[in-house]
């Protein structure tokens, strides 16, 4: 059944904090996969045969992606596996709909390439369970329905210590219409490397080139695609995000800074259409105004 939650699954439902029902777009579904385990830590110990990557991708070299974040979210007791980015040490930006929910916890993984090693040389990890202080900041115009402004902020109970494993990924500057179309960036994160899946535990990257908004606008039902994503162009790179990249980084070769948050894909598979993601331009002051970064 987790296998078909990315590629046939039209909707699927999470309980809101206000007990709102969350619905997924018709024509695609969000990139998390739904992975069930009693403790975090028993998830760590014993992966199942659905593990994600990036299509495509290659294994990260230690140190390679130190800004990179694995999350696993504790919803109605099952937990839900995402990607951020450690943009301070006390700041993770990460897609909306990894957050949302009733969530009663938050595991979050620093440094790693192999998340199943809690004792990898230079992780790090976070437990965060209370949620009554601004910890979560989902974007206030974040509509689940449409997965638009896709965006979250997690602000850590511990402040990270930088090291050559731990470090932030650069934010764009204010640059609001810059659409990055055609430009060379990449992606990492633990998504899956078919969507059939096969089992791997360390993380993947794959190098990308940014699709023209209007292209992507058009390979999708109207209104799914906005000012405020952008896309990859799957079929020029051979690479492409998948269920588990969701909240994931899209950076830049040119400048190295974060220019997408992983968004969504289309429900037919995820090599078929676009892989659409949050575009960290269009939401530059709502970070700043947040973190002050």
């Amino acid at each position: 059944m987790f296998e078909n939650h990315f590629q046939f699954i039209s909707k699927f439902q999470l309980k809101m904090r206000s007990l709102v029902i969350l619905s997924i777009f018709l024509f695609g579904a969000a990139l998390a996969d739904v992975i069930p385990a009693p403790l975090p830590e028993e998830f760590l110990r014993k992966m199942s045969n659905i593990q994600p990557r990036v299509i495509g991708g290659s294994d990260a070299a230690v140190k390679q992606f130190p800004y990179q974040v694995g999350i696993s979210t504790k919803i109605d007791g099952k937990f839900y596996w995402c990607g951020g980015s450690v943009i301070s040490e006390s700041w993770v930006l990460t897609a909306a709909h990894c957050v949302i929910g009733e969530v009663e916890s938050l595991l979050l993984i620093f440094g790693a390439t192999d998340r199943q090693n809690p004792y990898e040389v230079g992780q790090a990890r976070q437990n965060i369970s209370n949620f009554d202080n601004g910890q979560v900041i989902i974007h206030p115009l974040y509509n689940p329905s449409k997965i638009t402004n896709d965006v979250a902020l997690v602000r850590l109970a511990q402040k990270l210590e930088f090291s050559d494993y731990i470090q932030p990924v650069k934010l764009p500057s204010n640059k609001v219409y810059n659409t990055f179309a055609n430009s060379p960036a990449v992606i990492s994160g633990w998504g899956k490397i078919a969507d059939n899946g096969t089992v791997v535990q360390y993380l993947q990257y794959g190098y990308v080139t940014i699709l023209d908004l209007n292209s992507c606008m058009s390979s999708y039902n109207p209104g799914a695609v906005t000012q405020g994503n952008i896309c990859l162009d799957n079929k020029k790179s051979g690479v492409s995000s998948c269920n588990g990249d969701s909240g994931g980084p899209c950076v830049s070769t040119i400048t190295g800074e974060l220019i997408g948050i992983t968004s969504f894909g289309s429900s037919k598979g995820c090599e078929v259409l676009p892989s659409a993601y949050s575009r960290v331009t269009h939401f530059r002051d709502w970070i700043k105004y947040h973190t002050g970064i």
